[in-house]
């Protein structure tokens, strides 16, 4: 068995110990050593700008990579992106999903972001537990002109060469073409001109000869050059050099916390507490829904201490979920684990970015490019890729029936009785009832399990809610008389309830139903690329652009001795940088540049 697998079946087997903390045996020796051979992961970022204005976005692509030869990573399904300012406060954090060790996101810069200079750093939970820092980290600067105070820029340096200024034509690229450093002619870029007009065409080929490249995952942004001096970004060259690989295999670990790797999507955790000593808080049922259209449902069975920990590795479009406790519910509560934040005492800002008054007319000129482009967002946006619908874990093969299509009865309960077979319902006491669904076969013999009762995505424990429920405002009753095992519960079938709205959710309270936010990954995009072939010409004639950013595309694979892209210039003159970024399979680098002008 090799290593890998045998990772995935060890943390599932320690799927109920509390996430994030230490995990010791019984017999004081701690297991979590069993990865000490697991190589440790490193993660380059390629983004769009170091420098950045409010109103403007904040591109980025995801590398994650292992071992000494750094091929793409299939332990960490999740990376984590954050944006930590001088005084150490995070702008915004983002979760990830890594497909195959590659992910995307980005970020709007708003109007509360002040001027200043800023840290992008990049890790996953399993980077967490080495003693080095080798988490990705970049120096990015922020301008925001509509906040008057912009001291934190505007500071003077003592040695007054080092304060900043316009560039010089030669202090630009200036080369043709920047190649990979695995060899000066292995990929190039060509473009059909050197320099452009206004709203024309660039036409780029990407070309390789070498067979080491013809499996390539790379980002390419085309953008235009500033005319001051910004920080620098890191190249995948320059990321590649600067690992020690020798110790790159290793994995230290601390003694007091250990961080799972997420292997099977992200890991989410909390602990049920009780104020009755007297009860005991180990294998206890925790229920997790996450309603809507489309939704799921996950359950984890407590340890000795009340904790639980699920993976959850489905993407979900709703960000609030819903969570109790399976039987005795009201007898605990449930505390979740937070995202545990990075401890950012010791970051250091060492090239500070400073702006200068002989820079008013630049700033002035692109935030006001930043509003004409933003006030015309709607007429060229960028589309989210949702996710296929989930399928629950029953299927989709149940017995449904469209109440729409029958004569309608007051109650579900009546509905139940008069249409739906083999479900009904049970009296128990003098208020309380209970649903039944008739066994295909027995589970065991003698066994009378309760079915599992879903009203849009909420698992319901209080049959006699549904029971009672008006059912003018049921769309649709299925129901499956197979039983289903959930962690080790066991139901005898399952009854699916869509509401008319599918927001049952919505206004049904309990004392034990917590609601609850998930940090869920940020969604993939598809950006908006404009155009002015054909029809597009005359759609967008009186449109404005002064696009900063022509072209982003996160997901450039490179397949073929040649690709072609086409992109259009916009009405913002100046020079632009083509820039490729990415690695083959063999986790060798690619870094190519080029510039081209509008004029």
């Amino acid at each position: 068995m090799n290593k890998f697998v045998f990772l995935v079946l060890y943390v599932s087997a320690l799927l109920f110990q509390p996430a994030n903390a230490q995990v010791i045996s019984s017999d004081g020796i701690n297991p979590i050593v069993t990865f000490k051979d697991t190589p440790q992961e490193q993660v380059y970022m390629h983004y769009n700008s170091s420098l950045l204005f409010t109103g403007e976005y904040l591109y980025y692509k995801i590398y994650c990579l292992t071992g000494a030869k750094l091929q793409f990573s299939s332990l960490s399904t999740v990376a984590y992106v954050e944006l930590v300012s001088e005084d150490k406060t995070v702008v915004f954090r983002h979760k990830i999903k890594l497909t195959s060790g590659k992910g995307q996101g980005d970020f709007f810069i708003p109007t509360s972001v002040a001027s200043g200079n800023y840290k992008l750093i990049c890790y996953t939970q399993w980077m967490r537990n080495s003693k080095r820092n080798k988490f990705f980290q970049s120096d990015i600067a922020i301008i925001n002109p509509y906040q008057g105070d912009q001291k934190k820029i505007t500071r003077a340096y003592e040695n007054s060469e080092k304060q900043l200024g316009f560039l010089t034509e030669n202090n630009q690229v200036s080369q043709s073409d920047i190649s990979s450093n695995e060899g000066s002619n292995v990929i190039r870029l060509f473009v059909d001109q050197k320099q452009y007009g206004k709203r024309k065409k660039v036409s780029l080929k990407i070309n390789h000869k070498s067979t080491n490249f013809s499996n390539s995952y790379t980002s390419l942004s085309v953008r235009k050059i500033d005319t001051i001096n910004v920080p620098v970004r890191t190249t995948a060259n320059v990321f590649t050099a600067s690992i020690d690989k020798m110790s790159n295999h290793r994995v230290d670990l601390t003694a007091n916390r250990v961080f799972l790797p997420e292997l099977r999507g992200w890991l989410f955790s909390g602990k049920i507490v009780t104020e009755n000593p007297e009860l005991s808080m180990e294998n206890k049922k925790v229920i997790l829904s996450v309603p809507g259209k489309s939704y799921d449902l996950k359950m984890a069975t407590t340890n000795d201490d009340g904790s639980f920990f699920m993976n959850i590795d489905k993407p979900y479009v709703e960000s609030e979920a819903f969570i109790q406790v399976l039987g005795d519910n009201d007898k605990f509560s449930i505390n979740i684990d937070q995202h545990v934040p990075m401890d950012y005492k010791g970051l250091k800002f060492e090239n500070n970015f400073y702006i200068t008054s002989d820079m008013k007319q630049m700033i002035l000129d692109r935030s006001v490019y930043n509003q004409i482009n933003n006030g015309y967002f709607n007429a060229k946006p960028d589309t989210i890729n949702l996710p296929r619908p989930i399928v629950p874990f029953y299927g989709e093969h149940l017995q449904a029936y469209n109440l729409d299509d029958y004569t309608r009865f007051p109650t579900v309960k009546e509905t139940v009785v008069e249409i739906v077979e083999n479900v009904r319902t049970k009296k128990i006491g003098e208020e309380k009832f209970i649903f039944l669904i008739k066994k295909e076969k027995p589970v065991f013999e003698g066994s009378n399990f309760l079915p599992l009762v879903i009203v849009d995505g909420l698992m319901i424990q209080d049959h006699t809610d549904v029971v009672t429920y008006n059912a003018n405002n049921v769309e649709k009753i299925s129901y499956s008389r197979i039983p289903y095992f959930i962690s080790s519960q066991i139901f005898q079938g399952v009854l699916d309830i869509k509401t008319n709205t599918s927001n049952f959710y919505e206004k049904y309270t309990k004392s034990y139903l917590k609601k609850i936010k998930l940090f869920t990954p940020e969604p993939k995009k598809n950006y908006f690329i404009q155009s002015y072939e054909g029809d597009r010409e005359k759609q967008f004639s009186h449109v404005p652009d002064f696009r900063q950013q022509l072209l982003w595309l996160p997901d450039l694979k490179l397949d073929k001795e040649e690709t072609n892209i086409n992109f259009y210039t916009s009405d913002n003159t100046g020079s632009y940088e083509i820039c490729l970024e990415g690695f083959n399979e063999q986790g060798k680098p690619i870094s190519v540049k080029k510039v081209f002008r509008v004029e």
